[in-house]
C-alpha cells in the first residue's frame, strides 16, 4: 500500500484524516491555533520521550517510513507531521553520528 493509498481526501478542506493500512481513520492533531489576526502556527519542544519514540520507530520501520511511525500509536508521534519527524530525525543524527548505523 502506497503512502498514496494512505490520504483520503474527501475530508473538508484545512481537515484531513490519514487512512491506516489497518483501515482505521484517526484525525491528525493540529497546532494551530485561530486568533482575531488569523491563524498562528504554536512551536512545542520535542520533549526526550518523543525523542526515544521516534528512535523506536526509526529501529522498527526504517528511516523515511514517517507516516508509518506517525500512525503506529505506541510510539505516540501523532501531533508531530512527517516533516517534523524527518527534521528531527535529521537534527539528532548530526549531533550524534553514531545514530546513523541503526
Amino acid at each position: 500500500m502506497s503512502l498514496r493509498d494512505l490520504i483520503w481526501s474527501d475530508s473538508p478542506p484545512g481537515e484531513s484524516e490519514v487512512m491506516r493500512p489497518e483501515g482505521l481513520l484517526w484525525d491528525t492533531d493540529s497546532v494551530s491555533v485561530s486568533s482575531a489576526s488569523g491563524s498562528v502556527t504554536k512551536r512545542v519542544k520535542w520533549t526526550a520521550e518523543e525523542s526515544q519514540n521516534l528512535v523506536k520507530g526509526i529501529k522498527k520501520y526504517g528511516v523515511g517510513m514517517w507516516a508509518l511511525m506517525k500512525a503506529d500509536k505506541s510510539l505516540n508521534l501523532g501531533s508531530r507531521t512527517n516533516v517534523q519527524l524527518k527534521d528531527r530525525w535529521r537534527n539528532l543524527v548530526k549531533n550524534d553520528p553514531a545514530l546513523n548505523r541503526i
